[in-house]
């Protein structure tokens, strides 16, 4: 016969049973304080990094060769740090130069890891289209279109000059479209007599001039 214990130990495990839990009873009874489910928690180390970079970036005025200029905090650190250095401060040329160097040479990190990855992708789709011309299959018309790529194999520098999504493909190819309209009424001009028919031609390349600038000033505006 399995003997029922008659006392009961304290310990590790084993809180007092008056402080225990009751069976069907909430732990919290209150439940939880309205507005802390989702509250975030921000840390000493999050505030006081926000409070340094927001007075890194509050604009200041200043007065310099232009007149009273509104800089940030930053900014006008580092003129400070240039000036004294353009002085013959020797402590301040070399922090200067340290700092010039440093981000020079995380510039020359990005541009050559964007010079391997537009050379690497403008290969892989070129690759494809010629493959699908080959096998007589519908070129694919990715964004952005490896045509539209230009690598400047001396400086490094990667420039596109086409859509990279869906809506500046739409821009670009409603300037296309205007484009196209407008050199042929150019055509159409160099070809008519009719001193009305002239100045009609000439409003309405007027017109599609316009429309074209607008649109320009948008694209990736």
């Amino acid at each position: 016969m399995k003997k029922i214990a008659t006392h009961y130990d304290v310990g590790f495990g084993k809180p007092p049973k008056e402080t225990q839990f009751k069976k069907g009873q909430s732990g919290n009874p209150a439940g939880r304080p309205k507005g802390s489910q989702n509250k975030p928690k921000i840390g000493i180390d999050g505030r006081m990094k926000k409070l340094i970079l927001d007075e890194a970036y509050r604009e200041i005025s200043i007065n310099d060769e232009r007149g009273q200029t509104d800089i940030t905090i930053m900014e006008a650190a580092i003129r400070s740090l240039g000036i004294k250095a353009a002085k013959g401060d020797a402590r301040s040329q070399k922090i200067f130069f340290d700092v010039v160097r440093d981000v020079e040479k995380r510039d020359e990190l990005i541009y050559r890891e964007l010079l391997e990855n537009a050379v690497e992708y403008q290969d892989h789709w070129h690759q494809q289209i010629e493959r699908c011309k080959a096998q007589g299959l519908p070129a694919p018309n990715p964004l952005p279109h490896p045509d539209h790529i230009h690598i400047n194999y001396e400086t490094g520098q990667v420039a596109i000059w086409g859509p990279v999504d869906k809506a500046e493909k739409k821009t670009f190819d409603s300037i296309n479209a205007l484009e196209t309209k407008k050199y042929q009424m150019l055509a159409n001009l160099e070809d008519e007599d009719d001193p009305d028919e002239r100045e009609h031609l000439k409003k309405l390349i007027q017109i599609f001039d316009d429309v074209i600038d607008k649109l320009l000033q948008k694209w990736r505006a």
